[in-house]
């Protein structure tokens, strides 16, 4: 970050509270609303009760990207997003942040990163 000397991994509240501090334009929550989203919300409200299936039709389960990297000194590095599941619950964490779960990097081993039905790996012990 070129504003501070920290690596922060920053809580939503500290999030908040770090860009106000240094100026960072904020939009509403409106504007990050994406249409198509919107109408499968909609879609999934009319259902009622559902399961978790349900929220899982085709194409529901992409955007999900990850990366392996090796620098020039050997070292490896991870990193992944996906998108989630529709519908979780607010503030839920998913597998990506979990060592071993969404990523993994040793530079004595090697380096994964898993995409897909996350849920499923954070099971794994």
């Amino acid at each position: 970050m070129e504003r501070t000397e920290l690596t922060p991994s920053w809580s939503p509240k500290g999030a908040s509270k770090f860009a106000d501090a240094i100026g960072v334009p904020r939009c509403t929550a409106e504007e990050l609303i994406v249409d198509d989203e919107q109408v499968r919300h909609q879609y999934i409200r009319e259902l009622g009760q559902y399961q978790p299936s349900d929220l899982l039709s085709s194409g529901s389960l992409g955007d999900t990207v990850g990366a392996v990297a090796l620098d020039s000194f050997g070292g490896f590095g991870v990193g992944q997003h996906g998108r989630n599941t529709r519908n979780q619950m607010p503030g839920r964490v998913g597998d990506g942040p979990l060592v071993g779960s969404g990523g993994y990097a040793d530079n004595l081993s090697g380096a994964v990163s898993s995409t897909g039905h996350g849920r499923s790996l954070m099971k794994v012990r």
